[in-house]
């Protein structure tokens, strides 16, 4: 199995079923979560917007600042522009070296 170049505390789109590709940031699970027994790589994601966490396919993920463009020109769905917003205030906030939470 290829490895990607992905890790705890990378800002992201992450691809769930029935949802178009979402930001989020890949975090720690609480030790209480069970990563699902399956044969590929997966990251925890928290999804920005809806506070919502998913294990999620490392083939379903991609990096934030490297994929905006190609993800932000679809929905104008006022929850999602709301999460690319606090994504890349996030983004911005690491950059300044402050909380990125």
């Amino acid at each position: 199995m290829e490895q990607s170049n992905l890790k705890i505390g990378d800002f992201v789109w992450a691809k769930m079923t029935g949802y178009p590709y979402w930001p989020g940031k890949i975090v720690e699970p609480d030790k209480d979560v069970k990563k699902p027994n399956k044969k590929f790589e997966m990251f925890f994601v928290r999804f920005y917007g809806t506070g919502d966490y998913a294990w999620t396919k490392a083939d379903l993920i991609h990096k934030f600042n490297e994929n905006r463009e190609k993800y932000t020109s679809g929905s104008k769905r006022v929850i999602f522009v709301d999460a690319v917003k606090k994504c890349e205030h996030a983004v911005e906030n690491r950059e300044k070296g402050l909380p990125d939470t």
